[in-house]
């Protein structure tokens, strides 16, 4: 998933549609997410991720010494880091379907 939409004024949960494949197997190509703004932050869990200038991403998020790792499904793909002071928000990732 990636973008530029400003989801930071959402309060509520709220779906969105995958955009690629970049998370398969995890997450396909048209797959829906539903993600809740109001979840705590755990570590190791999968997040609608937005950068501040509002790229976004739905990754699985390790916090480690102050920044953020965006882990990859796909082994093509990058580990993306952000500070703290990068991230907009993260909303968790509660569930998904193949509709």
């Amino acid at each position: 998933m990636h973008g530029e939409i400003d989801l930071a004024a959402l309060s509520g949960t709220y779906a969105l549609l995958v955009a690629d494949d970049s998370m398969a197997p995890r997450f396909a190509k048209g797959d829906r997410l539903i993600a809740d703004p109001q979840a705590q932050f755990e570590s190791g869990k999968y997040y609608v991720v937005q950068a501040a200038d509002k790229r976004t991403w739905a990754k699985r998020v390790i916090k480690d010494n102050g920044r953020y790792m965006l882990m990859p499904e796909s082994a093509a793909s990058e580990v993306i880091f952000l500070g703290e002071s990068e991230v907009a928000f993260l909303h968790r990732i509660r569930m998904n379907e193949l509709v």
